[in-house]
């Protein structure tokens, strides 16, 4: 076969190995290219995402100051408001109120003098002329020693204010 010195050999593998060597550099060259390329792509994203995030938040304060301006100015109108239509709705139910107090005040008094003119009629329609037999001289007696006065025992006993009189002077009190 080939005839080769060891010298020749040893430059040969030498060789081999120096294209392995450049082979494998050129092949790191265009991965660390290609990785460059990446990395810069990833650095202008990451740029451009920053510039977005800054431009946000700058419209974010800027709609925040204006939302500030907006809501005290727009806050304070509507608490006016509110406060206003508060007042007025209650001066309305302050006039309803003494509305039904009047009405209410002039029911009572119907109902008073309803109640009194049916007392009327009761004392009426109970009254039954009294007979010696059923006066109760004791308890006419006793009320008047307890400062009632003529006029009221003869309306609690339903009495004539005479027979009052005459029970009363016949127990030698008046």
């Amino acid at each position: 076969m080939f005839h080769l010195s060891l010298g020749t050999l040893s430059i040969l593998c030498s060789l081999f190995c120096l294209a392995i060597v450049i082979l494998l550099m050129l092949v790191n060259y265009f991965r660390s290219n290609d990785l460059h390329k990446r990395i810069q792509n990833f650095e202008r994203g990451i740029e451009e995402l920053n510039k977005e995030i800054y431009k946000i938040r700058k419209w974010i304060k800027d709609n925040e100051l204006e939302n500030q301006y907006t809501n005290t100015a727009l806050g304070s109108k509507i608490k006016s408001e509110v406060k206003d239509s508060l007042e007025n709705g209650l001066i309305k139910v302050y006039r309803q109120i003494e509305v039904l107090e009047v009405n209410m005040d002039k029911q009572n008094d119907y109902i008073e003098e309803k109640m009194f003119q049916l007392e009327e009629k009761l004392r009426e329609i109970n009254y039954t002329p009294s007979n010696g037999n059923q006066i109760d001289e004791k308890r006419i007696l006793t009320l008047f020693n307890e400062g009632w006065s003529m006029d009221s025992i003869a309306k609690e006993m339903r009495l004539n204010k005479g027979e009052v009189e005459l029970i009363l002077k016949l127990a030698n009190i008046r």
